[in-house]
């Protein structure tokens, strides 16, 4: 019992026995220990945290002794190393036998492993990338993070490593290589389909135009603000059309005209397009609006019609700064405006600013007041019923103190006249009174508004509640060091929130990703930094999680300057001090979305002039094939004399008419099959397909092309092998095609034709002893229109169609073509067909 309260205590006792005056007593000693068991008590809980973060980390951490012996691996790391826990602890790299390589498959020096790095320095290593090969030949691309870890005597004592699998990202970009490839190949059918774009400039509207054209633009550039303007009569001011912030703060009145002067007057005065990429240390910033965003770089093409410089195009905030051929691009789509604005009747008003900030006030996240220089709230928004409990009628007109606590009304006062005076006053924390009596602590940012003789007769104070902020950071002091390490060198953003969306805990990394301070991360929600999901849909989320599973999304993550990037995100529940707490792990997918997109773009421009093509190419057929028809068959009844006799001039001029018009048939009839195909428009038509009658029949069709030619025809056909399941028009037009290209190419020797089983598969090969292809255009015959010998004096006929529908049949069955083949020795064309029987 101390002061009236009781108090447990816990003690250390001891005992020993003793002689006071030759009488045995026993000598008992309490020790209070009651602070060093509450300190191990805490340890214990923070060990247990950090503990279940490394362990909920979708980033591999391990942790070697000063042997190079690994003691702990989580269970990330477990997946990435292709071994159990077992497997790993208390082994060496060299014990698991893991095959350390270099990307090229070369072996990765012993010395530049993070390990014996971190061993030889005692410092930090980033971004160590080699590759590993597991046991089964599996082969996992790792970047590693190392930091060393010393006892307490300050010897190195071992290494904790954050070791991250980026096999997909290696992927991505190999994919990325091959794709822009192809689309230098095909770089003169773009050209012809971005002049084609010119007619999109034909409209009558140019605000939908100019819109539609500075989009494209600002996609193409990388520029993330920018705006539209037309020249006054006189060319001395400019009228807004549009204004694109890219989320950046801007109080900029797009209504008002804005004198042409700086970059914009140098650009009208030269006609070009110039670009300053150190914008904000040049002399041109003097010239800026007041209330204009801050703009690293800048760039402005003019809209030039008839010679005379019409308006302008800018664009602002491109990463990495603008080029020349940015610069060229801008101009070419300012001529594009140019066009639309010659073709222009009228123009429609953007909406007012005053609207766009209202709405902005009124869905803020953020508790916003507008207060006088007397300390009376005369404005503020909906978010006063949510953090402080009034209706909007309750508190306005009514003194700051009646929602300050009594304590910080003078501080509160004080900063208000400061700010009146010099405008600003940042991250300022108080105390708040709720409707109900209960306090909260706020963090409030406010600014001078309406300046009016040297003074601002408003402030605009913007208002965040950090109560369960400011707990869970009274919680995190306590924690040591141990596992600091891991959070803070983490390759994600880590952020740690309640139930209702509230920041509790941020790693550094998360500050330096999204541009925030620690303590203004610490004030927000997380939907301030998610422009894609509010809290109801976080919660879905949240309510399905466990300590024993997370969800897995991708969402965006919106940085303090306005700017957003593609984020994978995962989400865990961990127990904090007996409150339930979500653990999101979240990284840039950017680069990852850039490329994924460009394969995209690039799939849809080839699909998109395949289809194109093959439009245009089932038109023509239809158009030629009801003439040539026509010539066939009446050319026929000629021939076959029922129209009266003829000498033989004419039957032999007769017979070149008909044997033309077939071949001319036979074309089309093929680009045709290639049109239907590439559109989609050909299906297959499976049934059972006798081998032997096939091979019957296609030797049947060869023969009379044999026989001109010093040839002999051979088949094979595997014993066993009696049927397939495909279509069977299909089929034999593809090996009539081979054959029939086997015999053109093939001045003597021989023909085989050889069906056999492969696996899973039925394999055909198409084999002759002609003349041969080159090995660099094994791949381009299977192209349409593609002929190797294609000079105007060649040897050999024809349109180049039959092997690229012979590709596309093959493909249609699920099967495989390709080509062995020698100048001079011949050639061996094979395909295969899926078993299904």
């Amino acid at each position: 019992m101390i002061g009236g309260c009781i108090n447990h205590l816990t003690f250390l006792l001891s005992t020993s026995p003793i002689k006071v005056e030759n009488e045995s007593k026993v000598l008992v000693n309490f020790l209070d220990i009651s602070e060093r068991k509450k300190v191990q008590e805490d340890l214990r809980k923070e060990k247990k945290f950090f503990e279940r973060v490394a362990e909920t980390s979708p980033i591999s951490i391990t942790h070697l002794d000063k042997s190079g012996n690994i003691i702990y691996a989580n269970h990330t790391a477990e997946k990435v190393l292709g071994l159990s826990k077992n497997d790993i602890n208390r082994r060496t790299y060299d014990d698991v036998k893991w095959k350390i390589t270099d990307y090229d498959g070369n072996d990765f020096p012993q010395d530049e492993l993070p390990f014996e790095l971190v061993k030889k320095y005692h410092q930090p290593v980033y971004d160590v990338q080699h590759a590993i090969e597991w046991k089964n030949g599996k082969r996992i691309y790792l970047s590693i993070n190392a930091a060393p870890i010393f006892d307490k005597y300050g010897n190195f004592d071992g290494m904790i490593a954050a070791i991250e699998d980026i096999t997909k990202q290696k992927n991505t970009e190999s994919n990325l290589e091959h794709a822009l490839y192809n689309s230098h190949e095909r770089e003169k059918e773009i050209n012809e389909l971005l002049n084609a774009t010119r007619t999109i400039l034909e409209v009558n509207d140019f605000n939908t135009a100019a819109r539609y054209i500075f989009d494209s633009c600002s996609r193409l550039l990388g520029a993330k603000a920018g705006y539209v303007s037309l020249l006054s009569d006189t060319g001395d001011e400019n009228e807004i059309l549009f204004l694109e912030d890219g989320g950046m703060p801007c109080s900029v009145d797009i209504d008002l005209p804005i004198p042409v002067r700086g970059l914009s007057a140098e650009v009208s005065r030269t006609g070009d397009v110039v670009y300053d990429n150190d914008f904000m240390n040049s002399n041109r910033v003097k010239y800026m609006p007041e209330c204009h965003m801050n703009l690293p770089n800048v760039l402005i093409s003019p809209l030039t019609v008839d010679g005379k410089t019409l308006g302008f195009m800018g664009f602002a905030y491109k990463e990495g700064g603008f080029t020349d051929n940015d610069a060229q691009l801008a101009k070419t789509f300012g001529e594009y405006a140019a066009i639309a604005l010659k073709n222009s009747k009228a123009f429609q008003a953007l909406e007012k600013s005053e609207e766009r900030y209202r709405s902005i006030f009124e869905t803020a996240a953020s508790l916003i007041t507008s207060v006088d220089e007397n300390g009376t709230i005369v404005d503020c928004n909906n978010q006063i019923k949510n953090i402080l409990g009034y209706e909007k009628e309750e508190v306005i007109g009514q003194s700051m103190t009646k929602i300050i606590h009594p304590d910080y009304v003078n501080k509160s006062f004080e900063i208000l006249h400061e700010i009146l005076n010099y405008g600003f006053s940042y991250n300022k924390e108080y105390k708040m009174v709720r409707k109900d009596g209960e306090l909260i602590d706020v963090l409030i940012n406010s600014s001078g508004v309406d300046k009016i003789n040297g003074n601002y007769s408003r402030t605009i104070c913007i208002i965040n509640d950090i109560t369960k902020s400011k707990e869970f950071e009274h919680e995190l002091k306590k924690s040591e060091e141990k596992f600091r390490k891991v959070t803070e060198q983490a390759a994600d953003v880590i952020i740690a929130y309640d139930f209702d969306g509230n920041i509790l805990y941020v790693n550094n990394l998360a500050c330096e990703k999204l541009g925030y301070t620690k303590n203004e991360l610490l004030s927000m929600n997380i939907t301030d930094i998610d422009p894609e999901n509010n809290i109801e849909t976080y919660r879905k989320y949240w309510y399905g999680l466990s300590q024993n599973n997370s969800v897995h999304i991708e969402t965006s993550r919106k940085r303090k300057d306005g700017s957003v990037y593609p984020a994978e995100l995962r989400m865990t529940l961990i127990d904090l001090n007996g409150k339930p707490v979500i653990l999101g792990f979240s990284r840039d997918m950017t680069v990852q979305k850039e490329a994924e997109e460009n394969l995209i773009n690039a799939k849809l421009e080839a699909e998109a002039a395949s289809q194109a093509k093959s439009d245009i190419l089932a038109n023509v057929n239809h158009e030629l094939r009801t003439p040539l028809t026509s010539i066939i068959g009446f050319s026929d009844v000629l021939l076959k004399g029922k129209a009266g006799d003829l000498n033989e001039s004419q039957k032999m001029y007769l017979s070149r008419v008909h044997n033309n018009g077939k071949h001319l048939l036979d074309l089309i009839t093929d680009i045709l099959d290639l049109s239907k195909i590439e559109s989609g428009k050909s299906g297959l038509n499976y049934e059972r397909i006798s081998i032997i009658e096939l091979v019957n029949d296609l030797k049947e069709y060869i023969q009379p092309f044999v026989s001109n030619k010093v040839l002999i025809l051979h088949s094979r056909v595997d014993s066993g092998l009696n049927y397939i399941y495909a279509d069977y028009i299909k089929i034999k037009q593809i090996l009539s095609n081979l054959l029939y290209n086997a015999v053109k190419f093939t001045e003597e020797g021989s023909i085989t034709l050889e069906v056999s089983q492969n696996e899973d598969d039925v394999q055909f090969s198409v084999i002759d002893t002609g003349i041969g292809i080159p090995k660099g255009s094994h791949e381009a015959i299977f192209d349409s229109f593609k002929q190797l010998d294609s000079g105007p004096a060649r040897k050999y006929q024809g349109t180049g169609l039959g092997l690229a529908l012979v590709n596309k049949l093959v493909n249609m069955h699920g099967g495989q073509i390709w080509v062995e083949s020698e100048i001079k020795k011949g050639s061996r064309f094979t395909f295969t067909i899926p078993d299904n029987r």
